[in-house]
């Protein structure tokens, strides 16, 4: 389970990064999308935290 959950992240994160790393061919990336990669890291964040707690909380019953 906890294994399933981490997995998770990290492909949520990865695609995060792989976004981030995308604007950066961008020249000059303003600051709006700077904001926007930040929003969806986070966003990928809470999503892999709440999986896991739906998972955890399903391993507990």
């Amino acid at each position: 389970m906890e294994d399933t959950a981490k997995t998770c992240m990290k492909k949520i994160l990865d695609e995060a990064l792989n976004q981030i790393l995308e604007l950066g061919k961008i020249s000059n990336a303003d600051i709006d999308n700077v904001a926007k990669c930040a929003n969806l890291v986070s966003k990928a964040h809470r999503e892999a935290m709440e999986y896991f707690n739906t998972m955890k909380q399903n391993f507990n019953k």
